[in-house]
């Protein structure tokens, strides 16, 4: 259901190989060359290996590869779009929050520096006969 592979498709019992070439030639991988991207994911089915990608509808998928003793191997497909939607939520709104702590941080120093500057120069402004009034 994650990568929309046709039932006639999947009736047919492909090969590992059979599947990544339908999936290469169906945009799955972005633009590249189908049968070297078939000979680069076949290469590495008998490592255990994870990755995400972004498929051609948008929606992100994390793919985990485990070999199983004696050959063979599990493919785990899981649709991880949610998730990644969550994370860049939290990441913008700590940079967000990082940004507004640095704003509160500077009028804090801006405020302290005034405060400073009128202790230091309200008894002068009076001895003038100025008067200062503190904000």
């Amino acid at each position: 259901q994650i990568l929309g592979l046709s039932d006639q498709f999947l009736a047919n019992r492909p090969t590992s190989t059979e599947l990544i070439r339908y999936l290469a030639q169906h945009g799955e991988f972005g633009a590249v060359d189908v049968e070297s991207e078939v000979r680069r994911i076949s290469d590495r089915m008998g490592q255990q290996w994870s990755s995400e990608r972004t498929r051609p509808d948008g929606h992100v998928i994390e793919v985990r590869n485990n070999p199983v003793p004696g050959g063979g191997f599990v493919l785990i497909y899981s649709d991880i779009t949610e998730r990644k939607r969550s994370e860049e939520e939290i990441r913008t709104a700590r940079d967000t929050a990082q940004a507004a702590l640095r704003d509160l941080q500077a009028a804090q120093a801006n405020l302290i520096q005034a405060e400073s500057w009128y202790a230091a120069n309200s008894q002068q402004f009076s001895k003038e006969g100025t008067k200062l009034m503190k904000v």
